[in-house]
């Protein structure tokens, strides 16, 4: 199952932002929105609960040039929101590690036309 969330983890996400925390605050509550709204099309129903119990995710992220790649932890740590968004919208029972694993590396594309994206690629395991 794909999500794709019309932008990148917001640079406010990064774990080396020292920013205010206003910022960061608001940058993750967009991005876990974005994502939250991007899995609607394929949630879980109320009847059913989660689409996955148990998942894998691969994580692309689509980017206008060379210069937009980030080191393996901090994006992760940058996507949490976004993961977040599609538990709180049914597509993932839970993101701990008993539910959630994450496949690496992380993939990036170059594309001018479809940047900035992120894409979660979700498969069940057993």
């Amino acid at each position: 199952m794909r999500v794709e969330i019309p932008m990148l983890p917001p640079r406010e996400l990064n774990p080396n932002f020292h920013g205010h925390w206003a910022k960061k605050a608001k940058a993750t509550r967009d991005f876990k929105t974005a994502a939250f709204y991007c899995a609607q099309p394929h949630r879980g129903s109320v009847f059913r609960g989660s689409v996955f119990i148990k998942a894998e995710v691969s994580i692309t992220f689509v980017i206008r040039d060379g210069r937009g790649y980030k080191d393996t932890d901090n994006a992760l740590s940058a996507l949490k929101p976004a993961i977040d968004g599609c538990v709180a919208a049914g597509l993932i029972f839970n993101d701990d590690d008993q539910h959630l694993r994450y496949k690496l590396p992380i993939m990036y594309e170059i594309d001018k036309d479809r940047a900035p994206m992120t894409i979660l690629e979700f498969k069940e395991v057993k």
